[in-house]
């Protein structure tokens, strides 16, 4: 009958695959056998069924793949919680630094690289020596990038791009946010690091 034939036509267009023929199949049979009484009640009966496992075969997939994605998300940050054997290359030893003044580019030989010289870092014109603090800013830690440089604006900014590391901080215009955690950086030096010189004009 049209109403059938409709109704089919939905189905098979919503519900491909094997699963979903045979589940199609079943409620064909089963809203024929409906029909067949020829009542209203039943006919409508017949089309909420049908709706309704439509609805629930169309949210399958993607609670499948919610699970998977879980499943992933959770061995991810598993691995990534997990103790780590041994580092690939351990951070050298530095020497401590003895006090002396240094232009930007003299600076630039006390990046961490060569674990003979002392590890230096600028802040606002001050050099400080930053031996005990190597795990951070000794070759392979993550503040590298500001060893062997003034790094005020890259400081300011918390930015590792060479457009801040290179900036003069002494021309550079700042916000007053920046200039306040430029300001938190250099007390943190000055508590933590000993100051050994000035950066020369």
């Amino acid at each position: 009958r049209p109403w059938r034939r409709g109704a089919a036509a939905g189905a098979r267009r919503s519900l491909p695959g094997p699963l979903s023929r045979r589940v199609l199949n079943h409620m064909l049979s089963a809203l024929g056998a409906v029909a067949a009484g020829l009542t209203p009640e039943r006919i409508a009966l017949a089309l909420v069924a049908v709706a309704s496992v439509r609805l629930l075969l169309a949210f399958v997939p993607a609670l499948l793949h919610g699970g998977i994605s879980l499943g992933l998300f959770r061995e991810r940050e598993r691995m990534a919680t997990a103790p780590q054997s041994e580092p690939e290359e351990e951070i050298p030893d530095y020497p401590e630094a003895e006090k002396a003044d240094f232009s930007l580019e003299a600076l630039r030989a006390f990046d961490g690289s060569d674990s003979s010289k002392p590890l230096l870092v600028g802040c606002k014109s001050n050099i400080y020596d930053m031996a005990k603090g190597k795990d951070f800013y000794g070759k392979g830690g993550p503040y590298n990038c500001f060893a062997g440089r003034d790094a005020s604006v890259a400081l300011a900014k918390m930015a590792f791009n060479e457009e801040y590391l290179a900036a003069d901080w002494e021309n550079y215009k700042m916000s007053q946010s920046e200039s306040d955690i430029l300001d938190d950086w250099e007390k943190k030096f000055a508590t933590k690091y000993p100051l050994v010189g000035k950066i020369l004009k």
